[in-house]
Formats: C-alpha cells, sequence, structure tokens
C-alpha cells in the first residue's frame, strides 16, 4: 500500500517536469547525505550547498566564474 501525501502531490506537480538524473559516485552520494538531515532530500542539501556557495562568492558566480 503506497500512501502520497499533500506534499508529494504538490512537489510532482511542480517540479517532474524540471526534474533530471546526474551521475554521482556513491562515495559523494554519501558525503552529500551526512550534509543533510533526516528529512531533508537531496534537491534540499544541494540547494543549501549552491546557495552557501554563491554567498561567498558574490563576483564570481553573477560573473559566470570570472573575477
Amino acid at each position: 500500500m503506497i500512501i502520497y501525501t499533500y506534499e508529494y502531490q504538490v512537489y510532482s506537480k511542480i517540479f517532474m517536469n524540471d526534474v533530471t538524473t546526474i551521475k554521482v559516485t556513491k562515495k559523494t552520494k554519501d558525503r552529500l547525505a551526512e550534509l543533510g538531515k533526516k528529512n531533508e532530500t537531496y534537491e534540499d542539501i544541494i540547494e543549501m550547498l549552491v546557495e552557501f556557495y554563491e554567498k561567498r562568492s558574490v563576483g564570481r558566480v553573477r560573473n559566470h566564474g570570472k573575477a
């Protein structure tokens, strides 16, 4: 028996058309999992890392890596 929550329905309606797959090693996947909390998805963890990077690289990100 599978029970779908409202959050899943909203997520699937909004994001399923925009979902892609990236390949990472098991080691990297495990490292990502260690950074997240129990209820966080890999999407959540990667978003957190991107935001962290952007805050610390103000000029570089906006200029596509050019300082």
